[in-house]
């Protein structure tokens, strides 16, 4: 790689205060898809588990890997999508 090349990458952070409802999730999946977001992390998801249904729905296709810390109680919960 020369000095000159250069990479760009489209991330997107949002913090989503609660991941739980239908609307949220096509926001998201409209936002990657419109600003074809390279890497997409979410705060405040409030999920105690994700699943591969869901992370594929947010990324608007199967090729994707993600990784995950779950809420603790009310608050908390992180998702990385890329």
């Amino acid at each position: 790689m020369g000095a000159k090349e250069r990479f760009s990458m489209i991330v997107a952070s949002y913090n989503i205060r609660g991941l739980g409802g239908r609307v949220k999730r096509r926001r998201i999946r409209d936002l990657v898809r419109e600003h074809k977001v390279d890497f997409l992390a979410l705060q405040e998801t409030k999920l105690e588990s994700v699943s591969e249904k869901l992370c594929h729905g947010l990324w608007g296709a199967n090729d994707c890997c993600w990784a995950f810390l779950p809420s603790v109680g009310a608050s908390g919960g992180i998702l990385s999508i890329w």
